[in-house]
């Protein structure tokens, strides 16, 4: 009988010391846990697209690269109960809570990157170059008018200048109107006004091998509809350029253009804007003329 009460008292004893150290024990389980992002494909020229799966880009034709995972971390939540709050020593401050800066976000907007003065309120083609909007950065607007400032004093400026001197430089303070301005004689300006409605202008382009003679040598060489440089195509602001390039070479080409205004999709960088023509096919080229 003995035995049994020396065992009761020590499963009494037992028991109440675990309970003392799982009241020291924070039972909360505060792991990070990192979540990987699916694979993901994209194009070098062109970062805005993506996809799951692996492919060619729907703009240029380039093949699709795998894009970095990126990690993310969920934050840590602590109790109220561990968290330590500052205490702050200084005297409290008077503040106006009567009326607060409300700060209101625009609509979203799309503009054409060739075309700036170009808005949209929803997504499309640019109505001068076709080319496709892109939105663009919200602004942010804020309602200050009805400011207040209760609590600041601002200093009151006691002296009675009128005129400010800045190293040998007198403003007097009259009004901008009645200074006089100097005035640029510009002269007649002749301006030449295209009377000429627009229109497509097509050319069809033939690239070719032939063979070129400086001194005494004779050297293969690339022409365009027989010459060397290739013939003048000649437009007028406003048109609409269709130019068939016909690639009648046993090799890939392209045909990049230079000071002009068009699309990136018709730049003609082979591999890198657009595709390269392959040997014994068409490509054309369409843009507007601005």
């Amino acid at each position: 009988m003995k035995e049994i009460i020396v065992m009761a008292f020590g499963l009494i004893i037992y028991s109440i010391a675990s309970a003392q150290e799982m009241k020291g024990m924070d039972m909360t389980k505060k792991e990070n846990t990192q979540k990987v992002q699916p694979a993901t494909y994209t194009c070098v020229m062109h970062p805005e697209i993506h996809a799951i799966q692996p492919g060619n880009c729907p703009k240029c034709g380039m093949k699709l690269v795998k894009e970095k995972p990126k990690t993310l971390k969920q934050p840590v939540v602590q109790k109220h109960a561990d968290m330590q709050m500052p205490k702050d020593t200084t005297k409290p401050i008077a503040m106006n809570m009567g009326k607060k800066d409300s700060m209101q976000m625009q609509p979203t907007t799309y503009t054409c990157p060739m075309h700036p003065e170009i808005h949209a309120t929803k997504p499309g083609n640019c109505s001068k170059c076709g080319m496709k909007l892109i939105k663009e950065k919200p602004k942010a607007v804020s309602n200050s008018a009805d400011n207040r400032h209760d609590g600041m004093q601002m200093s009151k400026d006691t002296s009675n200048r009128k005129s400010m001197d800045m190293d040998n430089m007198k403003m007097d303070d009259k009004p901008m109107d009645n200074m006089e301005m100097p005035k640029a004689n510009l002269g007649s300006i002749k301006t030449i006004a295209n009377n000429t409605p627009p229109r497509t202008v097509r050319y069809d382009l033939y690239v070719a091998d032939t063979t070129v003679t400086f001194g005494k040598k004779s050297k293969r060489a690339i022409a365009v509809n027989g010459q060397i440089p290739m013939p003048t195509l000649t437009f007028t602001e406003g048109d609409t350029a269709e130019i068939s390039v016909h690639n009648n070479l046993d090799e890939e080409t392209s045909l990049h253009w230079h000071g002009l205004i068009l699309p990136n999709q018709y730049d003609g960088v082979p591999n890198l804007t657009q595709m390269p023509i392959k040997p014994h096919t068409t490509h054309l080229y369409k843009f507007p003329i601005i």
